[in-house]
């Protein structure tokens, strides 16, 4: 492969794969996750799907391909791995369903915006076409391009797409609260799923989440700023959210709306602490 091309793509490093097949396999995955398994194309597309506690908690997300009929590619975060692969064991009982993690597999992706002359099949992000494009693979033709990964990022966190293993953790947000119907991982027109009841009751009280994700920009790049999830979000004394995950001197914050708007009518300063640091709230 010529080197400018090699370029182009990286990495993604901290993600992890599991295969799921079986006769009983897209049943299996329709019953539990959120997205619309039946719509997935053989090697076409890609699907970016949650799993939810019963009580509608967001647990984790999966970026899916079809690797063929009854087989499929979760790509996910490799913190929750184990964690992952006993929760799918757990839901599995009498299916015809194998559950085999892939530890060769790596995730790279593509932020050109233009098409790349490649070996390998890219899947466009679901979230966002700003995300680029994204493959499974398991060679070792590619390295970690730190500009890429940057450039990555700072777009998920310009577009407000938060990240498991980044911004939230097992359990501990709604769905809703970080926006994920407005990012594909939500299909409102399939069976039942874990969680469908508490999702659908929301929608169908076209109820409106107190709470929502805001971009914040940190004045200075310090070794503290890793360390801000959960941290609260104070502004001229009042909390008004709390730090969800970092990179660089950016962040995603989950932030009171109803305060927020306060802040844009009262022609207030958009400066803000958290913890020791100062940033600014980014309204656009």
């Amino acid at each position: 492969m010529h080197a400018l091309l090699k370029k182009q793509l990286s990495i993604l490093p901290d993600r992890a794969h599991i295969r799921i097949y079986g006769s009983d396999s897209e049943r299996f995955l329709e019953n539990i996750l959120t997205a619309k398994i039946a719509s997935l194309k053989c090697k076409e597309d890609m699907l970016y799907s949650l799993l939810l506690s019963p009580q509608g908690k967001l647990l984790f997300d999966f970026f899916i391909i079809r690797d063929d009929v009854d087989n499929f590619i979760l790509e996910i975060c490799d913190r929750y791995l184990n964690e992952i692969r006993l929760k799918l064991c757990q839901y599995k009982m009498r299916s015809d369903v194998e559950i085999v993690i892939e530890e060769n597999f790596k995730t790279i992706i593509c932020m050109s915006a233009g098409s790349v002359d490649h070996k390998e099949v890219l899947y466009l992000d679901p979230r966002s076409k700003e995300l680029g494009s994204r493959a499974i693979i398991h060679n070792d033709m590619y390295s970690v391009n730190q500009d890429i990964i940057d450039q990555y990022h700072a777009t998920r966190i310009s577009n407000n797409i938060a990240e498991c293993g980044i911004d939230f953790g097992i359990g501990e947000f709604f769905p809703f609260a970080l926006g994920m119907e407005k990012i594909g991982a939500i299909s409102y027109n399939k069976g039942c799923y874990i969680g469908q009841e508490i999702i659908s009751r929301f929608k169908h009280k076209n109820s409106q989440y107190k709470s929502g994700i805001y971009q914040i920009k940190f004045n200075n790049v310090n070794n503290n700023i890793g360390a801000l999830k959960d941290e609260v979000i104070m502004h001229d004394g009042n909390k008004i959210g709390i730090m969800l995950g970092t990179y660089m001197n950016l962040g995603l914050a989950l932030l009171d709306h109803h305060k927020v708007q306060l802040i844009i009518e009262g022609g207030f300063s958009h400066r803000v602490e958290i913890g020791q640091c100062l940033a600014n709230l980014i309204i656009e």
